[in-house]
Formats: structure tokens, C-alpha cells, sequence
């Protein structure tokens, strides 16, 4: 028997090409397939003389389930051909001495000999003590100095507006530039930077993207952005390929006070390595997104435990292991006659399930008195429950009850039920999401937990307790677990 049994949903492979040089770059692309894009502008540089924080270059992505800038979802579908694209990467606005306005960032684009272009706004370079009334407008606005204005205009579908400043008092604060993911902090109650965008597109984990840079004095620029600084210092630069705007200056123009560069902005493709589609250009790299779907199922059947796939802990000689030769069948955990005896099975870390996406299914049954027996999930530390998602069969609450615990002992939301939890068997549903635990018993939910959810892997666990002198015993009959 193989250690696990695994459906046919496997992870998807994808080669990535990553473009970071400023200016233009061929993708030569043979075949033909779709591809998802991250194209992101030069940030905006800062403004001076109590300067507003660079605007973010403009974000967009067709990434699946992704949030383009400005609050719009992920971008149509994009099919590549055999023919030439040029990949332009914007630099980030530059920092000057010799204006007060920030300079704005340029475009990045992918741009294909024949068919539709993708084109992401340089972000707005901001304004400074002395700036116009109307700022420049990008793929994010750039915020306002320190003088009762308006910030600029974000680009709808890739970034938010800068700060309005809405007057001007002392220590001079100006507005945050705005950012991909919210708009810049109006001074003078904030003059952060608006919040930048994660994306996964180039190695399966989030990185963030085109912030918003803080405004003089003190602003705090996001993603990369340039946080803000106090007279009489130059703006602080973004970092390079993030797409942010630089912070603005706290000097003027006639202390010599540079403006705070914005960030050069980030081409990325990605494709499927099953997609027909080869191409060479950029830095590539390749990626696998997702987890493999494994199911893993166990029926508790023959003369003794699949021992290539469970582990046995056991702190009592007495306690025993046994594969029930009763009528319906199942694996026993018989504990002897000592007090406070415990035993289990688990994988031992030899196969471990997502905290935020996996479910385990068992059918189960055990005598309640004077035990806690437990059926779901665990890390692997079993003398801990800070980590785990599971039913708990006891009488601690008086009369026999089902606990369904998450993340530890002493907050256990506890039920009654209406059978005789000695004698019968109950199929139990854990199911661990992103942002809450579900527990259901024979197919009807019953808690929800949206707090204490686990955060590390885990593994499928039963686990038999002894309380008093009496041999109690549980039985396991059906498992399945799997990743969602």
C-alpha cells in the first residue's frame, strides 16, 4: 500500500519572467497561451519645502481572484501569440533641488507588435509648500504640501488619490501620496502614505507593491514608500522596483533640499508550464502555486494499524492497540486501569494538513465518563492543544457532552446532545478556512469559531485520556483528510 492516496488536483507549475531594468525589454514569445501580468509604474517623487509624498505608480494584474489598484478586481484574461512584446519598466520620478513640485514617475507597459497593450500611469509627482492649486494626476495622486489643497488624482483601475491637505498649521504637515491599495493621509491628521498592493505572481507569497510615500514631517511612506521628513532634511528615496512615491521633504528649495525619488516600477509575467506557450526574456524563474490536494483515507480494517502511515504514542504500559473484531468494526485505544493514563495515534509528521485550508472527516465513538477523548486535528506536540481543531468527548461539564475545541484547553464552546455518546457512533467534520474553524456531527454544523484558529500545520489525531481506575476505551472506524 502506498503511504497516501492522492486525487488528481496537483499544484500548477508556472515559469516566470521577471523584467527590472528601466526602459524597454523584449518578451519573444513562440506558441500561444494566456498569461497573468503584474505591470506597475514609476512611483512619483516627493515635493519640498514641507513637501506631499510621491504618488504610487499605477498596479495592474489579471492574477485569478487578485484586486487591481484603486479597489477594481483582477483584469480580464490576456492571450499571448508568437510574436514580440515589448516590456517597458518606468522609472520612478527623480528628486530635484531646484523645484517645489515632485517630478511624476513614467509608465511601465507591455506593449505586443500587433494587439492590445497593457499600460500602468507613472505615479503623480507631489506638491510642495508653494505647489499649485491642482497637483498632477497618475496612477496614484500626489499628496498636497503643507497649504490648505487638494492631492492629485489616482487613475481609475490602478491607484487612489493623494492627500488634501485641509490647513496649515505648525510643525507644516503635508499630505501622503496616495497608493495602490487607499488614499493618502490628509494633514494635518495624517500625512501617511496611502497603502500599497501584495501580489503572489512571482513566487507563490505576497509581496507588496506601489505605497504611497509619507508627507513632511513625519508621514509614513507604505510598500516601499519614502517616509516623510522634518525641515530641514532632503525626502527619502523608495526602493527601487516597488512602484512607491518618496517622502516628502522637510527643506525647501532654497535650503537645497532634495525631493524624495519615487521607486522604479516591476514588470512580471507568468504562465502555466502546461500552456504551450515558451518565450525567453526577463529574469526567469519558475514557481508552483498551491498545495496538492491529497486525500488520505483510512478504513480501519484488517488485523492491525497501517503502521507506514500511523504513529502510536503511548505513556502507560497498560494502555493497548487493537483492531476491534466487533460487528461494526473499527480501531480500539484501550487505556488500563491507572489514573490519568493517555494514549493516541497520528502521522508523526509524516504527512501534515493547511490551518487555513484542509478537513478531516472521522467516524468515531467513546465512552464519556471520566475521559477526554479527541478527534480531529493536532500539531504534532499532542501534549499541548495551542495548536488544534477537534471534538472532545468527556463529562467535565456535567453529563455526557461533545466539546469542539480550537487552539486550547479552557475556552471550550461545549454542546449537549441527545444520544448516548457511549454507544453510539458519530461522524465528525472539521474544517479549518481562512478565518474561521467550522465543526459539524452528523452532518449538521455545529460551531463556528472565528477566533483561535490555528496557525501552524496539522495532522489528523485521535487521542484517548484515562481519569479515574476504570479501563476506558475509544474507537476510530473512518478517516479522510484532505487540503481544500
Amino acid at each position: 500500500m502506498s503511504l497516501f492516496d492522492k486525487i488528481n488536483l496537483p499544484p500548477s507549475k508556472y515559469k516566470v519572467h521577471t523584467f527590472t531594468s528601466t526602459g524597454n525589454t523584449t518578451f519573444a514569445v513562440t506558441g500561444s497561451g494566456d498569461i497573468e501580468y503584474l505591470v506597475i509604474a514609476g512611483g512619483g517623487a516627493s515635493g519640498n519645502g514641507a513637501g506631499g509624498g510621491g504618488g504610487a505608480g499605477g498596479f495592474r494584474t489579471n492574477v485569478s481572484g487578485a484586486t487591481s489598484g484603486g479597489g477594481s478586481s483582477a483584469e480580464s484574461t490576456y492571450g499571448v501569440t508568437a510574436q514580440n512584446y515589448t516590456i517597458t519598466v518606468g522609472a520612478g520620478g527623480t528628486g530635484n533641488s531646484t523645484t517645489n513640485c515632485g517630478n511624476s514617475g513614467a509608465n511601465s507597459s507591455i506593449v505586443p507588435a500587433s494587439g492590445t497593450s497593457i499600460i500602468s500611469i507613472g505615479g503623480a509627482g507631489a506638491g510642495g509648500g508653494n505647489a499649485p492649486a491642482t497637483l498632477l494626476s497618475g496612477g496614484s495622486g500626489g499628496g498636497s504640501g503643507d497649504a490648505p489643497r487638494t492631492g492629485g488624482l489616482g487613475t481609475a483601475g490602478q491607484g487612489y488619490n493623494g492627500g488634501t491637505t485641509a490647513s496649515q498649521i505648525a510643525p507644516y504637515p503635508a499630505s501622503g501620496g496616495g497608493g495602490a491599495g487607499g488614499i493618502g493621509g490628509g494633514a494635518p491628521s495624517s500625512s501617511d502614505g496611502g497603502l500599497g498592493l501584495a501580489s503572489s505572481i512571482q513566487t507563490g507569497s505576497p509581496i507588496f507593491y506601489a505605497g504611497g510615500g509619507g508627507g513632511s514631517s513625519s508621514g509614513v511612506g507604505h510598500s516601499g514608500g519614502g517616509n516623510g521628513t522634518a525641515y530641514p532634511n532632503d525626502g527619502n528615496d523608495a526602493t527601487a522596483n516597488s512602484g512607491s512615491g518618496g517622502g516628502g521633504a522637510g527643506g525647501s528649495t532654497g535650503s537645497g533640499a532634495t525631493n524624495g525619488s519615487g521607486g522604479s516600477g516591476i514588470v512580471i509575467i507568468r504562465y502555466k508550464t502546461s500552456s504551450g506557450i515558451t518565450a525567453t526574456g526577463g529574469t526567469i524563474s519558475s514557481t508552483v502555486v498551491g498545495v496538492a490536494n491529497q486525500r488520505v483515507v483510512e478504513n480501519f480494517s484488517g488485523t492491525g494499524l497501517d503502521i507506514d502511515r500511523w504513529h502510536t504514542t503511548n505513556n502507560a504500559g497498560t494502555n493497548t492497540f487493537a483492531m476491534s473484531d466487533e460487528a461494526d468494526g473499527g480501531f480500539k485505544l484501550t487505556t488500563g486501569t491507572g489514573s490519568s493514563n493517555q494514549m493516541g495515534i497520528n502521522f508523526n509528521d509524516k504527512r501534515q494538513f493547511s490551518p487555513t485550508g484542509s478537513v478531516a472527516i472521522i467516524v468515531g465513538k467513546s465512552s464519556y465518563t471520566n475521559v477526554y477523548t479527541d478527534f480531529g486535528f493536532s500539531n504534532n506536540n499532542q501534549s499541548s492543544n495551542s495548536q488544534s481543531a477537534f471534538f472532545r468527548f468527556t463529562n467535565q461539564y456535567g453529563g455526557g457532552k461533545i466539546g469542539f475545541l480550537t487552539c486550547g484547553a479552557g475556552t471550550t464552546e461545549d454542546f449537549p446532545t441527545s444520544v448516548d455518546l457511549s454507544t453510539d457512533w458519530f461522524t465528525m467534520k472539521v474544517e479549518c478556512k481562512s478565518s474561521s474553524v467550522e465543526g459539524s456531527i452528523n452532518g449538521v454544523l455545529e460551531r463556528t469559531h472565528a477566533t483561535r484558529i490555528p496557525t501552524q500545520k496539522l495532522q489528523p489525531i485521535v487521542k484517548h485520556q484515562n481519569t479515574d481506575t476504570t479501563a476506558r476505551s475509544c474507537q476510530i472506524k473512518y478517516m479522510e483528510c484532505y487540503n481544500t
